[in-house]
């Protein structure tokens, strides 16, 4: 298979996570591969990026223009896939996503097996201390626990006051699960024209049949790991509840997040936890919206992929 990897990189804080975080990583999950593999770049120092990565096949472009950085990221990964030819794994990845040894490899097993997007969370832990560079998926995910941002801690069900619930996480002592709306498009297949209006979490996947779609939920086969700063938190309010969390994806999430947050992704342990329980109250809430309730059968189902 052939890749195109795109990654937005720019400013000095996330430029400095990329080399120093990112790309290592990347380079250790790439050694289990045996693909041709080109970077696309967009970033506004193209010099560090290009000596940095002097040994591998990149373009680095500007930085789009965008009112808002969220949207110059979309436009960055949007840039990549109407760039990408035809049978090509397009990576859609951030500056500050440390990737387990296993991405490429097991997005590529997953794409021979006729899946066309690959679909994983990626936790958010603190910027002190890079996560390890060449980790098995099981190890890079105790690490994000080990270093939970702020903002993570607050969408843990049961003490979590979290007014941005994207993703809930529950414990059941050694035992982690979590069920997130808007989780991260790793790869996608590039076998059609793809297009989406915000960013890649939000309304990519609203072009793939959900059959085409693979949601990591063994915590064995990868895993990535978000680094942010400390300040980076969305406000806490209340305890989360079920109704907190349907009433805020009613606003924020589609019918493709809704399948998403179906899926039951093992973070730690064996699952142990009372996730499907309160995930059924949330799809029956009366805060969720007229279509999953009208069709909660199609929403309850617990999935765990193996």
């Amino acid at each position: 298979m052939n890749w195109l990897i795109a990654v937005p990189v720019w400013g000095n804080w996330y430029v400095d996570r990329f080399i120093g975080a990112a790309l290592p990583s990347h380079l250790a999950a790439l050694k289990n591969i045996n693909s041709r593999v080109r970077y696309l770049i967009h970033t506004d120092q193209p010099e560090r990026i290009a000596a940095a990565m002097a040994h591998l096949e990149i373009e680095c472009r500007p930085v789009p223009k965008a009112v808002n950085p969220y949207l110059r990221f979309g436009a960055a990964h949007r840039e990549a896939l109407e760039d990408a030819k035809s049978g090509e794994c397009v990576g859609l990845l951030n500056a500050d996503i440390v990737l387990s040894r296993e991405v490429f490899m097991a997005c590529e097993a997953r794409f021979a097996s006729g899946k066309r997007a690959v679909i994983c969370a990626a936790t958010r832990t603190l910027s002190e201390g890079n996560p390890p560079a060449d980790a098995p998926a099981s190890e890079l995910l105790d690490w994000t626990m080990r270093h939970a941002h702020p903002s993570i801690k607050e969408c843990f069900w049961g003490s979590g006051r979290t007014m941005v619930p994207w993703a809930v996480y529950y414990r059941n002592g050694d035992d982690i699960t979590l069920r997130g709306f808007h989780l991260h498009p790793v790869a996608v297949f590039k076998d059609r024209p793809l297009s989406f209006s915000n960013t890649i979490d939000d309304d990519l996947l609203l072009g793939f049949d959900r059959n085409d779609v693979h949601v990591v939920t063994d915590r064995h086969e990868l895993a990535l790991a978000e680094i942010s700063p400390r300040g980076r938190t969305f406000g806490t309010g209340n305890l989360i509840s079920a109704d907190s969390i349907a009433k805020w994806a009613a606003r924020r999430a589609n019918k493709m997040h809704w399948w998403l947050a179906s899926h039951r992704i093992i973070i730690a342990g064996d699952g142990r936890t009372d996730d499907e329980a309160i995930w059924r109250q949330v799809v029956a809430s009366s805060n969720a919206p007229d279509f999953v309730r009208r069709n909660r059968a199609e929403f309850t189902v617990s999935r765990i992929v193996a």
